[in-house]
């Protein structure tokens, strides 16, 4: 009983380090599609000429809202449920209904059988629920399919947003020669008020 309760354990583990696999990996591919987002915004509203301050104000409300409500809500409520072991066995008996209630029951009876619990029985369920699980696959419980779409969705905005950067005024060169003056123009502001006050001294 002990090695077949083993081998579902190392099979739920592994079902919860994938999915929380994918929950990171979509975060992070729903970022670079976000990223790509606030560079083309950036792209339009120096075409425009919009204020600099305006566009901060913009890509700032666009980006944090974006990342709260896109990338972080989901992580955060998806990594808790991912490690529930008895959610994951709920979803490959979802897969594979053959397993009739086993897997849970010997996911619930991995730590022991309850007082009172025939031990006989508890290893013919394990026995009987590991021999299905062998026959499982990780990918086919838990498909990479909403990472996937991250991923075409972030390629897709990027093929948008390198041709368009180009087509700011100066180019790519030149979006970054804009935004780094105002970061000098700041830098410079700081350094005057720095110097106003010590002659005040």
């Amino acid at each position: 009983m002990a090695e077949d309760l083993n081998l579902i354990r190392r099979f739920i583990t592994a079902l919860v380090a994938r999915e929380r696999r994918l929950i990171v990996a979509t975060a992070i591919l729903r970022l670079a599609a976000l990223w790509a987002l606030l560079v083309l915004c950036s792209v339009f509203a120096v075409s425009q000429g919009w204020d600099r301050s305006a566009i901060l104000m913009l890509l700032v409300g666009v980006g944090g809202v974006g990342a709260w409500a896109w990338i972080w809500v989901p992580v955060l409520m998806g990594w808790r449920p991912a490690g529930n072991a008895l959610r994951q066995a709920r979803l490959v008996e979802h897969l594979d209904p053959d397993l009739r209630g086993r897997l849970v029951t010997a996911v619930e009876r991995v730590d022991g059988a309850p007082p009172g619990e025939s031990e006989a029985l508890v290893a013919l369920v394990a026995r009987r629920a590991a021999k299905r699980v062998a026959l499982v696959a990780p990918s086919a419980v838990l498909p990479a399919s909403g990472a996937q779409r991250a991923g075409l969705l972030a390629v897709l905005a990027w093929i948008v947003v390198v041709p368009a950067m180009f087509m700011a005024p100066g180019g790519a060169p030149g979006l970054f020669r804009w935004w780094a003056a105002g970061f000098d123009a700041q830098a410079a502001i700081a350094d005057a008020e720095v110097h106003v006050e010590e002659d005040l001294a």
